[in-house]
């Protein structure tokens, strides 16, 4: 009876895994982990709490740049995010990548509304 529902599973399981649009989904976000990872050593050395360090960091003037290094890496994921997905999609279907990778970002542009609410 257990042995009914693994197998179900598995089934399951390897449906999805032969979809390439999933695939590329998910490569294409495990593409961001390097950038998220140089983001969060940024925040660690920006925000590290020990107090000398931290007067330290800010008298010679560094903080800021760890601060920065961490906010560009993750406030702009998306945008890597939908590079690397469009990126491997192409690769996928064997096509050229970067011009791929170029128009799913204006393609996230264009469908990204960005106003301002009052």
């Amino acid at each position: 009876m257990d042995n009914k529902y693994v197998n179900k599973a598995l089934e399951l399981s390897s449906k999805v895994a032969s979809n390439v649009y999933l695939d590329a989904i998910s490569k294409g976000l495990m593409g961001t982990l390097p950038i998220l990872i140089i983001g969060s050593i940024g925040c660690l050395l920006g925000v590290f709490p020990f107090d000398p360090y931290l007067q330290f960091i800010e008298k010679i003037g560094v903080k800021t740049y760890f601060l920065a290094a961490s906010t560009v890496t993750t406030s702009c994921l998306s945008i890597y995010a939908a590079f690397l997905i469009g990126y491997r999609l192409a690769g996928s279907f064997k096509c050229d990548q970067i011009p791929a990778g170029l128009i799913s970002v204006f393609a996230f542009f264009i469908t990204t509304p960005l106003t301002k609410d009052s």
